[in-house]
């Protein structure tokens, strides 16, 4: 508890009331709950971003109409954009993008962070094929 000094002399020094003991509580988790520095660190890889947009689209292409399907836009800095065809973890931070801009097919290879993705719904022509997007990390492959 904190209390204010009120003599004339030092009417803004502040005073400290002492702690007793057993007022403060260490904060301990049972044995086995602390994660090791890989795990402590994982949600911060590509990949766990790339594990949580892939669940994220199959989620709502559940929820679209029939005829529509899922499509991801990635946003570079700079504005460069880029069709996603496939998103694939290659270092700890690192992703490369997979896709065609102005037409063209490319690769891209960027920090996680100076990536943005849209997803957007598109409608399905009857010409043309579904065309699924793929996701890669180190332990799984999956196509949306």
């Amino acid at each position: 508890m904190i209390k204010k000094d009120k003599s004339p002399t030092s009417a803004h020094q502040l005073k400290l009331s002492p702690v007793e003991p057993g007022q403060i509580k260490p904060i301990s988790l049972p044995e086995g709950d602390c994660p090791n520095l890989l795990e402590d660190n994982q949600f911060r890889s590509a990949g766990a971003l790339m594990k949580a947009i892939a669940d994220e689209a199959l989620s709502w292409r559940q929820s679209l109409p029939k005829d529509f399907q899922p499509a991801i836009l990635a946003i570079l800095q700079g504005g460069v954009q880029i069709e996603v065809n496939s998103l694939a973890q290659v270092s700890f931070h690192g992703i490369k993008i997979e896709g065609t801009m102005g037409g063209s097919l490319c690769v891209m290879f960027a920090h996680q962070a100076s990536v943005q993705m849209l997803c957007r719904a598109v409608e399905i022509k009857e010409k043309e094929p579904v065309r699924p997007i793929g996701f890669i990390w180190p332990d799984k492959k999956l196509e949306i």
